[in-house]
């Protein structure tokens, strides 16, 4: 005895039923006040996600910039004080090699005026039998410029000096305004005075 045909047999590859699974044609299901609601809160969280990560990008961007900033700030220090130092520093058996330095840690109008007195100034240092040491007693960035990579300082400088004339070594206190630009990557003077 064979078993009685259901429907299912009787139908072949050419009567094939579509099923409708659960999630099939749930869009339609829902109605469009719920779908609208959706819409809001999806919104909602999108502007939530956006008032948190906007201040954070704000504040990487503001911690990348200060960190620029404190590193043009540092290298500017030690770069200006130590072309300070050697600027404040002339010696007879070095005069010619001194000045070569100075003309290279300087740039723009500051290094023609240099380039012009160079070979008076290390022939009176011959002559005078200067030997001058110099330290920094204290210095401070008055001004920085990110965007244009230029600095001013102002830098307090403790010159012992001795030479022909007065063989014991004597203090001079001096306190410099000096400006510097980045060029490259060195710093380079471009403006150096006497302040009082």
């Amino acid at each position: 005895m064979e078993p009685p045909q259901t429907d299912a047999e009787d139908e072949g590859p050419d009567n094939e039923v579509a099923l409708e699974l659960p999630w099939q044609g749930a869009a339609a299901a829902v109605p469009a006040s719920r779908r609208s609601l959706a819409a809001v809160a999806v919104l909602v969280v999108a502007v939530i996600a956006l008032a948190v990560l906007v201040p954070f990008q704000i504040r990487s961007y503001n911690h990348a910039r200060s960190n620029n900033e404190t590193a043009l700030r540092q290298q500017a220090t030690v770069a200006i004080t130590t072309a300070v130092v050697e600027l404040t520093s002339p010696s007879a058996a070095t005069a010619d090699t001194y000045v070569k330095d100075m003309l290279s840690r300087s740039t723009g109008a500051f290094k023609d005026q240099l380039g012009q007195i160079a070979q008076t100034f290390a022939s009176t240092v011959k002559s005078a039998g200067v030997t001058a040491t110099a330290t920094v007693a204290s210095s401070g960035i008055s001004s920085l410029n990110v965007k244009d990579r230029k600095v001013t300082m102002v830098v307090a400088v403790v010159q012992e000096l001795k030479n022909n004339q007065t063989p014991k070594a004597e203090a001079r206190y001096y306190r410099l305004r000096v400006v510097a630009e980045k060029t490259g990557d060195r710093w380079l003077i471009s403006d150096m005075r006497f302040v009082a």
